[in-house]
């Protein structure tokens, strides 16, 4: 009998997974993670110096991307890599890169499968505010927060007495 494949597994994508970043243990987990379970990895990143997962056993091709300040060469690589290789998922392994992804994603979404939220996920992971907004929506703890949008804004809400210390400020 023929073992039927899961859509939701890695495993049964077709083509080969193009995880894109730089220098991150992320970058690292999923290459390795994927290689571990036989699936053809490949890595793109600007700076191959810089990546640590360049060298992993599990990276079967390395590609050196474009600078992501050069959108349109970055997302015109992307499209020749996906094209040639064959390439089934592009995985983003750092913020830096679902970003970058996410706002190319219309030049590659109907080449390839992209490991992104909708465009609702995307704005509410990326936001810490709106995360934090849907915690509380959703009634799970999250701590006081308060959204302070210019450093200027601080002096004036400490002297206030709306801060109580001690505080973290990020």
């Amino acid at each position: 009998m023929k073992k039927q494949k899961d859509k939701n597994n890695i495993t049964s994508t077709e083509g080969h997974v193009l995880v894109l970043g730089d220098d991150s243990r992320g970058v690292l987990a999923i290459v390795r993670s994927l290689g571990r379970k036989g699936v053809k990895v490949f890595l793109g990143a600007e700076d191959p110096k810089k990546s640590v997962a360049a060298v992993s056993r599990y990276v079967s091709i390395f590609f050196k991307l474009p600078s992501r300040n050069s959108p349109e060469e970055w997302v015109t690589c992307l499209k020749k890599i996906v094209s040639i290789h064959k390439i089934g998922l592009i995985i983003p392994g750092t913020d830096m890169m679902s970003v970058l992804l996410f706002k190319q994603r219309e030049h590659l979404q109907h080449l390839t499968k992209l490991a992104l939220p909708d465009e609702r996920g995307f704005t509410t992971t990326y936001s810490k505010h709106l995360t934090l907004k849907l915690a509380q929506e959703l009634d799970i703890p999250v701590p006081e927060t308060i959204l302070i949008n210019q450093p200027n804004d601080l002096p004036e809400r400490i002297q206030s007495g709306g801060l109580i210390f001690p505080l973290m400020v990020k």
